[in-house]
């Protein structure tokens, strides 16, 4: 646990804010008013860390948090204003994480503040990050049992782990894990000074260079709802990536139930398995109709489209959000396919990804080579693209993601969830 922060550094936090944050912070943490006619930023500062240091403290050190744990405001804001009820989406036209956390100081919310930010992360995530099993299993067991499980695990292991749970005051809202492991010893070199317990500024003319042991910790979170007769996972990162272990003692351990991370399956999107499967039944529809392949699949893209801008309308969005989403769901289109490893073909790679008009426009044959590739290529081999803004999306076997390594930004990712039918 950090060290508590001092009146310094709190003084120092809140100068770098405006006058009229300041004065709305002090409104909140006191319950009075303050006219930024009467009042000037420094003396209220003064006031706060004299008079109300503790409320302060926990505030600043609230925002420290927030910036340590890098949490998207666009993510966050979503969540909060599409899974609490009695906040309104205006409430929260903040365009920076201490603004955020000022808002949800005035609206009561942050006794909840550890679940929002777990959750923010999580909801970031659910477009790609989804699984589920078969069955449901008892959440709650698993929480209760925590206690025995760090017990177990911490006496046997060489490396400790930490397991926190959180639930939320909203009515659907699913428990969330973090897990923190330690990974084992390291060293860096640091210079001594650093470390003087003084905590004086001045630097000595020849610092000397020491040896610092640290454990470094890795996280991962995760939510899990139930719904329907299945058990939904949500990660924050790949559970894959060296959690094999924990996670089957934890369930094996907890409820007694070891066939969970073997059963996990990506949850799907419906949308997305039926543009592929449109895209496998366009060439036997064009037999029978006045449209080309392409023209058949773009038809049905366009209407994916449309019932994506209803959603975007039934959204707790501004009316420029909702605008700023619909024009990147405009800009949706067909985008062609890859072919990876296909026998039936004899196919090592084959990548079309193009303006398809201008394509076929340009090569006689470009639009015959891809109607034939999604007549004879094996379904499990081929990768269907579409393009948002111009960048390239694969769809493949229900679920989606960037054609090619990168990041896909906020706008287009909240897009491409309204298209896909996941939030």
């Amino acid at each position: 646990m950090s060290a508590p922060l001092s009146s310094s550094e709190i003084k120092s936090t809140l100068n770098n804010r405006s006058k009229d944050f300041v004065l709305n912070l002090a409104s909140v943490l006191t319950g009075a008013a303050y006219d930024k006619d009467e009042y000037t930023k420094p003396d209220t500062i003064d006031e706060l860390v004299s008079d109300y240091h503790s409320e302060v403290r926990q505030f600043v050190s609230d925002y420290k948090m927030l910036d340590r744990e890098s949490v998207n405001l666009r993510a966050a804001k979503d969540f909060i204003s599409n899974n609490y009820t009695n906040v309104k989406r205006e409430q929260l036209d903040v365009d920076n994480r201490f603004s955020l956390l000022l808002s949800l100081y005035t609206l009561e919310l942050e006794g909840e503040l550890n679940y929002i930010v777990a959750a923010s992360r999580i909801y970031d995530r659910k477009g790609r990050r989804s699984y589920f099993i078969d069955r449901e299993i008892p959440i709650s067991t698993i929480s209760q049992s925590l206690d025995d499980f760090h017990d177990y695990w911490n006496s046997e292991r060489p490396y400790p782990l930490l397991i926190r749970a959180y639930e939320s005051n909203i009515s659907d809202g699913g428990t969330i894990f973090e897990i923190f492991k330690e990974q084992g010893l390291r060293t860096r070199d640091e210079f001594g000074f650093r470390n003087d317990a003084s905590g004086s500024d001045e630097y000595p003319s020849k610092p000397k260079i020491t040896t610092r042991k640290h454990y470094p910790i890795k996280k991962i979170r995760f939510e899990i709802t139930t719904e329907g007769g299945q058990t939904i996972f949500t990660f924050t990162d790949n559970y894959e990536n060296g959690w094999k272990n924990i996670l089957e003692s934890l369930f094996k351990r907890t409820i007694d139930d070891e066939e969970i991370y073997n059963d996990l399956q990506r949850h799907k999107s419906k949308v997305a398995t039926e543009i592929e499967q449109s895209a496998s039944n366009a060439t036997a529809d064009s037999e029978s109709s006045d449209q080309s392949v392409t023209g058949i699949i773009e038809d049905g893209i366009k209407r994916k489209i449309e019932s994506a801008k209803g959603r975007v309308d039934m959204m707790e969005l501004t009316d420029e959000e909702k605008a700023g989403l619909k024009d990147r769901l405009d800009s949706i289109e067909l985008g062609g396919s890859e072919l990876r490893g296909d026998s039936s073909t004899g196919t090592n790679q084959f990548r079309l990804v193009a303006n398809l008009e201008d394509a076929y426009s340009s090569f006689d044959t470009m639009e015959q080579t891809f109607e034939e590739i999604l007549n004879k290529a094996s379904e499990e081999n081929m990768k269907f693209v579409i393009k948002i803004k111009g960048r390239p999306i694969a769809i493949d076997s229900g679920t989606w993601d960037l054609l090619e390594n990168g990041r896909i930004s906020d706008e287009n990712k909240r897009a491409l969830e309204a298209f896909f039918g996941q939030i």
